[in-house]
């Protein structure tokens, strides 16, 4: 049994990169659209938000927002906050979504 094959020859290179470009967009984000996006990965990951690494790449003003919003999840023990990494516990796991809008600039 064999198959067909194509020859490099046969191939169209330069319409095969403008379908490769058609197909994957660019998406540029603005700077809210970085920090949601921030947030929302890092609660997502074991460690959680590296509050330092916020502060470094938003500025004071948005840890402070950050901070802020988390108090509620603080004190409720869904969030908790251990060498500058603020994390979900295992009950704010259950509820990770609307902590982490809750964290989002919207």
């Amino acid at each position: 049994h064999s198959f067909p094959t194509r020859r490099s020859s046969d191939l169209n290179h330069e319409n095969d990169t403008v379908l490769w470009k058609e197909y994957f967009e660019k998406e540029i984000l603005n700077d809210q659209d970085k920090y949601n996006d921030f947030v929302m990965v890092s609660l997502r990951t074991m460690d959680g938000i590296n509050l330092r690494q916020l502060e470094e790449l938003f500025g004071k003003e948005k840890l402070v927002n950050c901070l802020s919003e988390a108090k509620k999840h603080l004190e409720n023990n869904l969030l908790a906050l251990e060498n500058d990494f603020l994390h979900l516990t295992t009950a704010g796991i259950m509820v990770s979504d609307s902590i982490i809008v809750d964290l989002m600039i919207v």
